[in-house]
């Protein structure tokens, strides 16, 4: 005789992985008794002969596949395609031909212990000895500063493009030097003809924008480039005493004439030693500006302890 309880096991268990889709199981064989083998089998076969059949279930017929459509939203990434350019070279070469400069005191000290170079009063005199050998220097100095500033500003931006969308243009650095020296190299002359035409107004107003657009130049690029570090993420503190400083030291200057009438020829040593201080001081913030503009780019900015900004949480408060 069959067992109802095992029967009804094999009903349950047929029924749960039938209706599991794509489902194919082989269940364990069930002893079969001879009686309950249908007739085209050999219903008079014996029950050892059909105990290994197994009962094998079909898997459920799949229904067709539904495909759901989402709305597709276009997110704007920088391009991170193209390598880094280099960097380091450019940066080494201008804060090489700033250290260079501040070095002149001691270039000019050597030229008047060789007597190439003599200070009468407030005029300076130079020897043709002398006068060849700054003028190479000076224009060493200017073209490693001013070649590496072309090619780092060139550089970085390029790299910064690729981190921020909006960053600062490769072209704003070297129409600003163009402008620089272009107005550099005109001045001498307009300076010389109103010297010669001192009632021409015109004279006047040229002199003062051949003055005034290497000075707008210049610090528009620096503060270009000032909020280009802020859109990457890079320290701002530098760019700003890049900025700053030269300002307060030109104020300064123009009240240390009134002391130096005062106290005499000696204050100037003083606004001498003052003035070479603060140029150290720029060129290190040049130094950490660039650097620290160059690390993020590179990616390897550091949090905010590195960046020296405001916590966001301080900035809600």
């Amino acid at each position: 005789m069959s067992d109802p309880l095992a029967d009804e096991g094999y009903r349950l268990l047929a029924a749960s992985v039938a209706a599991q889709p794509g489902a194919t199981q082989t269940l364990p064989a069930q002893p079969v008794l001879a009686e309950e083998v249908p007739a085209h089998l050999g219903g008079s076969a014996d029950a050892s002969s059909v105990s290994g059949t197994v009962a094998v279930i079909e898997p459920a017929p799949r229904g067709p596949r539904v495909q759901q459509h989402r709305p597709a939203f276009t997110v704007h990434r920088p391009d991170q395609s193209g390598s880094a350019r280099h960097t380091m070279l450019p940066r080494t070469m201008v804060v090489a031909g700033l250290l260079a400069a501040l070095g002149s005191p001691l270039f000019f000290g050597l030229l008047y212990h060789q007597d190439h170079f003599d200070i009468v009063g407030n005029d300076w005199y130079f020897d043709e000895r002398g006068r060849s050998i700054a003028v190479a220097a000076v224009a060493a100095v200017s073209a490693c500063t001013g070649l590496g500033w072309l090619w780092w500003t060139i550089a970085a931006s390029l790299n910064a493009r690729q981190r921020a969308r909006y960053a600062v243009a490769p072209w704003v650095a070297p129409i600003a030097a163009v402008v620089i020296v272009g107005c550099l190299g005109l001045l001498p002359s307009a300076i010389e003809t109103f010297r010669e035409n001192t009632d021409d107004t015109r004279l006047v107003a040229l002199c003062a924008v051949l003055i005034a657009l290497p000075i707008v130049a210049f610090f528009g690029t620096l503060g270009a480039y000032r909020r280009a570090a802020n859109s990457i993420g890079a320290s701002q503190h530098a760019w700003n005493v890049i900025i700053v400083l030269p300002w307060v030291m030109a104020a300064a200057n123009l009240l240390s004439r009134f002391f130096t009438l005062a106290a005499g020829d000696s204050y100037l040593t003083i606004i001498g030693v003052v003035n070479l201080a603060a140029l150290g001081v720029i060129v290190l913030s040049l130094y950490q500006a660039m650097a620290s503009f160059d690390r993020a780019c590179a990616g390897r900015q550091m949090a905010a302890a590195d960046r020296g900004d405001v916590p966001n949480f301080l900035r809600r408060g």
